[in-house]
């Protein structure tokens, strides 16, 4: 049977599955989806398989060549699917038993296959998310986050189902089996959503009492959570928003039926993703959030058409990211002092010329004589 998303339980469906449900109970804006709940037993040999073909996906994800992530992705999860039909063909389809300690099959029931379809032809053949619940993610302690493989931008019954059983087959991949240092095989549900086609993804953490932070980038969300650029950083605290702009070179994008990395315009490059307003109104959802669960949160998000969504959301078991520090830039060099040139030498005094000599005074002429 599957469970509509908003009635997951940590129980049937694990802790990502029921905080997403605990968000929608709170009118808090989740995509629609449903879940495929905790299923038969299946032993890690008869999966070791099918894990190491759908940690090809993880592989073809890891490459950071940017091309296309979605048919190498594809080839891994159908080998998975293969093997995870192998394993399953030892247990009895559709006993509905509890996955406790020795985790889940790859294989879906016979009925889960039709009510899956169903779903689908319902909701009118979206493209959709599938993403990883085990029972040891997104826990208190720890988040076991990446350890377990999701899908995004996958579409059709057949694709779903085969992305379904590589979900499921990734609890036994060399990462996951690493990361349990020994400890049981935890359960596996797996979490069916619509699709968002992102302008702007990231993630955010709230504080009791600090600003809340959000990392953005353009396009889907792996760009920031699988660290593949520097995002704009937004610090918002009472309202007032603090922000640094990265310089984000590249997108990751749906084409179709496939993920791509794209450049992105220059001019767009160093262009805020966020406006003040548009960061202010995902802080209060990520408050609404922090007070719906009673802890503070790390959140997965994306806007498309203006619209936020929450994608994830699950305690903070770190400290969140610290950015680099900027280095500021060398002062500049003060010119080199030179000598100050000599000042000019004053002219010699001279000796005035000598006034020049007056006339020397002349004899009058005698007066004329007067006539006789």
């Amino acid at each position: 049977m599957l469970i509509p998303l908003s009635r997951a339980t940590l129980a049937t469906c694990g802790p990502k599955a029921a905080s997403l449900a605990t968000l929608l109970q709170a009118d808090l804006p989740v995509p629609e989806g449903i879940v495929i709940p905790f299923a038969t037993l299946a032993t890690p040999a008869n999966a070791t398989g099918a894990a190491r073909d759908a940690g090809d996906a993880r592989a073809a994800r890891a490459a950071g060549d940017g091309g296309d992530h979605r048919a190498a992705r594809a080839a891994g999860a159908a080998r998975a699917a293969g093997a995870a039909r192998a394993a399953g063909a030892a247990r009895v389809a559709g006993d509905g038993g509890d996955g406790g300690d020795g985790g889940d099959g790859g294989e879906l029931t016979a009925g889960q296959v039709v009510e899956l379809a169903r779903w689908l032809v319902e909701a009118g053949d979206p493209v959709v998310a599938v993403r990883s619940s085990a029972s040891d993610e997104d826990t208190g302690p720890a988040s076991a986050a990446g350890q377990y493989d999701s899908f995004l931008g996958v579409q059709g019954i057949d694709a779903v189902v085969d992305a379904v059983r590589a979900c499921r087959a990734s609890l036994w991949s060399p990462r996951a089996t690493a990361y349990r240092k020994g400890s049981p095989t935890p359960s596996m549900a797996v979490i069916i959503q619509r699709h968002v086609d992102a302008d702007v993804s990231g993630v955010l953490f709230t504080s009791p009492d600090g600003p809340t932070l959000i990392e953005a980038s353009w396009g889907l969300g792996p760009s920031v959570v699988e660290g593949r650029v520097t995002p704009d950083r937004y610090e918002i605290l009472n309202g007032k928003v603090t922000r640094t702009i990265a310089d984000k070179p590249t997108t990751l994008i749906r084409d179709g039926s496939r993920l791509v990395t794209r450049p992105v315009p220059t001019a767009q490059r160093r262009t805020p993703t966020l406006t003040d307003p548009i960061a202010v109104h995902l802080a209060t959802l990520a408050h609404q959030a922090t007070t719906t669960f009673g802890t503070p949160q790390d959140i997965e998000w994306a806007i498309t058409a203006n619209t936020p969504w929450l994608l994830q959301s699950r305690p903070i078991t770190t400290h969140p990211p610290t950015p680099k520090p900027l280095t500021p830039p060398d002062p500049p060099t003060p010119p080199a002092l030179t000598t100050p040139p000599e000042p000019p030498t004053p002219t010699a005094l001279t000796t005035p010329p000598a006034p020049p000599t007056p006339p020397a005074p002349t004899t009058p002429p005698a007066p004329p004589t007067p006539p006789a």
